[in-house]
């Protein structure tokens, strides 16, 4: 892909999640589940490694100039696909007490308390039976050397709900680890 072809593919995903972080609405269980914050301007941009396939961005509305970007250093961007890789593996695999370590301790969702955030997850992924997650290449944007943006898409499959869409995560380092602060989840137009 060209240099200009790849900007335009940037631009239109910025405001496919720009416009889809304002009108986006969740099935009536992950509306309770998730937050849906803006996302913060951002310094730097990375697509990782091509390969997996990727759902193209819908056409570009009028969207702003993206900023100047800068590449993430690979080891960095290794370590928030290393990270990714395990909040899925926890999450498919049902295992709810390494799922939530993934998570900020003040994360809370759409709830009144994280306590109350933490209880709701282990109850749904607990009745979740089987849990297929797949996960498209993601686009990680950085914002200096302790946030970052994981944009990709998501399918999840469950005895109970069938999900397709789009999954932004804005990760903070916290004590030398990355954890979750803010979560939206997009569904694909059906």
């Amino acid at each position: 892909m060209d240099s200009q072809a790849h900007k335009l593919g940037r631009a239109a995903s910025a405001a496919l999640i720009a416009a889809s972080v304002g009108a986006a609405g969740c099935g009536p269980l992950a509306a309770k589940v998730f937050d849906a914050p803006p996302p913060p301007p951002l310094e730097q941009v990375e697509t990782a490694a091509p390969g997996a396939p990727v759902a193209p961005p819908p056409a570009p509305a009028a969207a702003p100039a993206p900023a100047p970007t800068l590449p993430v250093a690979a080891p960095a961007a290794d370590e928030l696909l290393a990270f990714l890789a395990g909040w899925r593996d926890a999450w498919a695999g049902r295992d709810v007490a390494a799922y939530l370590q993934h998570y900020h301790p003040g994360f809370k969702g759409q709830t009144v308390s994280p306590a109350q955030w933490r209880s709701a997850r282990q109850r749904i992924i607990g009745r979740a039976g089987q849990i297929e997650l797949v996960l498209g290449q993601p686009e990680i944007r950085r914002e200096g050397s302790d946030r970052a943006w994981l944009t990709f898409e998501q399918r999840y499959r469950s005895q109970a709900l069938r999900d397709d869409g789009i999954k932004q995560l804005q990760l903070r380092k916290v004590d030398g680890r990355w954890l979750i602060e803010q979560e939206v989840f997009t569904p694909r137009q059906r």
